[in-house]
């Protein structure tokens, strides 16, 4: 479990005593993720005497994806800063998990590439951050689905108006044809049967028209809100370790 685990690095001072970083959650005691000390060895070490308080959202991440993380840029700063900088990477990835699991279908992919940027910032520091990059990406799969569909919708809605468009013009066209030709004799009855009946045949071959695309509509909207519905649920899943299973 993470919760006892989560390494704090801070400078050795004789005056200093063990420091606390408040939060209205559960105590998570740090010490025990330091690395044993190597005896006369060169390399700086810190004190691990913080504690770190969390809420327990932020720290079932922790629980269900064990983390044993380095911490590589704290060593680039000045001891006093280790600490701050040491926790604040353990924050930052519980604060990543938490927002992927909150990522809405209509998110930029922007904020994809954004996320990835900042999981990789993270691996650099020793975080296991494969169950994350692959919900993100699944994620993104799903939205890209998402936006195919839409636009595979718009495209179908433009298809329907412009051939009702057309319909109203025959319609109009039907109408001007009984108006010209009603005071017309017999000799030109025919005439105007046989142009009615191509054009009636045209708009019910338009008509027919219409109910397969409307058909195609109804599909690609029953196929968005599936789509929907799976991103939600992707989003809102356990975490799993990198092998797809369930860490429960």
């Amino acid at each position: 479990m993470l919760m006892s685990r989560i390494l704090s690095l801070m400078h050795h001072h004789n005056s200093a005593g063990p420091s606390s970083f408040l939060h209205p959650g559960v105590m998570v005691d740090l010490s025990a993720f330091m690395p044993p000390a190597v005896p006369n060895s060169s390399t700086p070490m810190f004190s691990t005497s913080s504690m770190l308080l969390l809420p327990n959202c932020k720290m079932e991440v922790f629980e269900r994806l064990p983390q044993i993380p380095h911490f590589c840029e704290a060593w680039d700063c000045p001891p006093e800063f280790r600490e701050g900088k040491a926790l604040g990477l353990v924050v930052s990835f519980a604060n990543m998990a938490e927002s992927i699991k909150n990522m809405r279908i209509q998110d930029a992919s922007q904020l994809y590439q954004q996320k990835m940027r900042s999981l990789l910032d993270l691996e650099e520091n020793g975080f296991e951050i494969g169950a994350l990059k692959i919900r993100v990406n699944s994620l993104l799969c799903v939205r890209n689905r998402h936006i195919d569909l839409q636009n595979r919708k718009a495209s179908l809605d433009k298809e329907i108006l412009k051939t009702e468009m057309v319909n109203c013009d025959l319609e109009q066209r039907l109408k001007l044809l009984d108006m010209f030709i009603s005071g017309l004799g017999e000799e030109l009855t025919q005439y105007r049967e046989t142009t009615k009946a191509s054009l009636v045949m045209q708009k019910a071959a338009n008509c027919l028209y219409i109910s397969k695309l409307q058909v195609k509509l109804h599909q690609v909207e029953e196929s968005l809100m599936s789509v929907e519905t799976d991103f939600n649920t992707i989003a809102a899943a356990p975490w799993c370790s990198d092998d797809g299973s369930s860490l429960l």
